[in-house]
Parts: C-alpha cells; sequence; structure tokens
C-alpha cells in the first residue's frame, strides 16, 4: 500500500505489486517488520481495509515508478525501485 504526501498530510495512492525481486521483497519485508503497526495511519477506502493487509508506521519513503493518476489520485501501472535510504 503506498500514500503520498498532499502539503502537510499523507494520502491513499493505491498500492505496488510489482518491481520486486524475490531478494528485494526479502529486504523491503524485514525493514518493514519492524514498523507493524495494527491499522492505517491513513485513511483508507473500506476495500481496502478487507485485504488483511500488514499495516506499518509511515517513516520509509518508496521509490515507485508509474505512468500518472487516476482521478481519484490513485496512481497508474506503479512499480517499485526501491526504498530511499
Amino acid at each position: 500500500m503506498l500514500a503520498r504526501i498532499e502539503g502537510e498530510q499523507l494520502v491513499y495512492a493505491g498500492r505496488v505489486g510489482t518491481g520486486f525481486t524475490q531478494t528485494t521483497a526479502g529486504h523491503v519485508l524485514e525493514e518493514l517488520e519492524r514498523l507493524r503497526i495494527e491499522a492505517p495511519a491513513v485513511p483508507v477506502p473500506r476495500e481496502v481495509l478487507r485485504l488483511g493487509v500488514v499495516w506499518v508506521r509511515p517513516e520509509r519513503l518508496a521509490e515507485v515508478e508509474h505512468r500518472g493518476a487516476t482521478a481519484d489520485g490513485l496512481l497508474r501501472h506503479p512499480s517499485f525501485r526501491g526504498l530511499e535510504r
């Protein structure tokens, strides 16, 4: 799940499910595991809450390539490129 910075708030921006190698996915999981929380830190659509997502504190920036955004602000064709250090 992704959020983008809008002003001083985080806003749900969709989800990214491509761009991960098996190694990269393992590193990201290890990095984010320490940030686990019980509920999303930003408002998300109701259908997202039903997906069984593991939520994390929004403390890391992900570099995500995408092809624009929908009218409601969700990223089009997002692809993970890495976590910012």
